[in-house]
């Protein structure tokens, strides 16, 4: 490791704790309180258990094997960590779900009913962005170890980390898939054990690991969900940006409040601990400058499907050209100021979600499409760098070239209005024939209330029939 990156690694380190310290309210000392009880020191985590990452220069993440031995030491150590096997994954391995409490433990199955806000943070969907990876570990040992400074949170907060999603994924470890990113020096692939891209799959459900990922949603009712990822695409000076759920798709009073309370002070948060965050830049390969949509997270991305069942959902997307610490660096941030946000604001977003589902319960439509209002940007300061075309050595055209050289910050167009383009009438209920199992069956695991009709009736409904389906020529994920 060169001694710049090393510079860079210390620097970044001091300045999170240093600046975390003042956004979040405590500091971060060591000192050693032993509970005879338990028989284990309370601090000194990060000495006497040093992440994979920690115990490196900074360049490495954790593989598989090493992120769930590491889990397990917490279990062994504390009774607040939990290591649950929730269901198959496509590579044969048991997708797990890590819980963490205060000392009043919860099971895994009454989580949902308990009173406490619930905050489920899912890895390495991509496990070439492992920078959730390497912060959770971190973040859980502390949860447990740290207790003068997350004990109070705890008492309002359940957490609920899956360690690694896309299993497959993470042990199909290479350096090249992913040369565009600074770092980590080896890392899992994008697609599952057979190809699959998981952020695409939700709603569908063709894998094993989306099945389990049902499972375990319904289980725990999130209030709350974080998805891990790295960006791609423009550059600029934000370490960290957001794909968050869409306000209007979201909707209602949870959509409105997310939009104009709960983020804005998420983000000041952030900004405090020293990495402003905006939305995620969808540019679209132009200059973000110009101004961009807002993502649209439909229902086959994990956000998507969160926010059908009214959960909040942010995707972390930090940016691909920062040093590797950096970004976990600021993963970690976002994963502090969430839980203490969520201590202070769980109750509203609770009663906010149940005032929601009452109100889409008695609806007589749904919305099923939305387009971008061109007509009402909003504003958002945004930090970038200067961009020009310059001549391309690789192809003798040109290409997009932004100059570091030249930062600036600007307010800039974003749209983040949807109007809704389409929608249905809304039926008393779907027939479903036995026979169509694998539809019954996801309905089952989406908790969609089902009743079976044993005796004969006659009833006046409406049937409709597919009779011509037509797919993309080439296939894409």
């Amino acid at each position: 490791m060169s001694q710049k990156n090393k510079d860079v690694e210390d620097g970044v380190i001091r300045r999170y704790f240093s600046l975390i310290s003042s956004a979040l309210g405590f500091s971060f000392v060591l000192i050693c309180v032993v509970n005879p009880s338990e028989g284990f020191a309370q601090d000194l985590s990060a000495a006497k258990f040093p992440t994979p990452y920690e115990g490196g220069d900074g360049w490495d993440t954790a593989t598989y094997k090493e992120g769930m031995k590491y889990y397990a030491e917490l279990a062994a150590a504390s009774q607040q960590l939990t290591i649950h096997t929730m269901g198959k994954t496509d590579s044969g391995y048991p997708l797990s779900v890590i819980l963490i409490t205060d000392p009043n433990h919860v099971a895994l199955e009454e989580v949902s009913k308990d009173t406490r806000t619930v905050l489920l943070i899912n890895n390495a969907i991509h496990p070439g962005e492992s920078d959730g990876v390497d912060a959770s570990m971190a973040f859980a040992r502390d949860l447990v170890f740290k207790e003068e400074a997350y004990g109070e949170w705890l008492q309002d907060v359940i957490v609920a980390i899956i360690p690694f999603y896309n299993i497959g994924g993470a042990l199909n470890r290479n350096s090249g898939t992913r040369a565009n990113q600074n770092g980590p020096r080896e890392y899992g692939f994008r697609g599952n054990g057979r190809n699959y891209d998981l952020n695409r799959d939700f709603l569908k459900c063709d894998t094993r690991n989306a099945k389990s990922f049902a499972e375990i949603f319904q289980l725990l009712d999130p209030d709350f969900f974080i998805d891990t990822h790295v960006s791609n695409g423009a550059d600029y000076q934000h370490v960290m940006t957001t794909a968050q759920s869409q306000k209007d798709k979201l909707g209602l009073s949870l959509g409105q409040y997310m939009h104009t309370q709960f983020e804005p002070m998420l983000f000041k948060a952030m900004e405090t601990a020293g990495y402003p965050t905006i939305p995620y830049v969808n540019s679209g390969g132009n200059p973000p400058e110009n101004g961009y949509d807002q993502f649209l997270e439909t229902p086959r991305y994990s956000t998507g499907y969160a926010g059908l069942f009214q959960t909040m959902g942010y995707m972390t997307e930090t940016h691909m050209l920062k040093p590797y610490p950096q970004r976990v660096a600021a993963t970690r941030a976002f994963f502090d100021a969430s839980l203490k946000l969520l201590a202070q604001e769980g109750k509203s977003i609770q009663s906010l979600r149940q005032k929601d589902r009452d109100t889409y319960r008695r609806q007589q439509s749904a919305p099923i499409a939305w387009e971008v209002d061109r007509n009402h940007p909003a504003r958002l300061e945004f930090h970038g760098y200067e961009a020009s075309q310059v001549p391309s050595t690789v192809t003798g055209g040109t290409r997009l070239f932004y100059d570091r050289d030249k930062p600036f910050v600007r307010n800039i167009p974003y749209f983040n209005q949807y109007k809704v383009s389409q929608s249905v009438t809304l039926p008393a209920g779907y027939l479903i024939p036995r026979e169509w199992h694998t539809v019954i069956d996801l309905m089952e695991k989406n908790s969609i209330v089902m009743r079976v009709v044993n005796n004969p009736v006659t009833i006046p409904a409406e049937t409709y029939r597919i009779d011509r389906v037509q797919s993309k020529t080439p296939p894409y994920e």
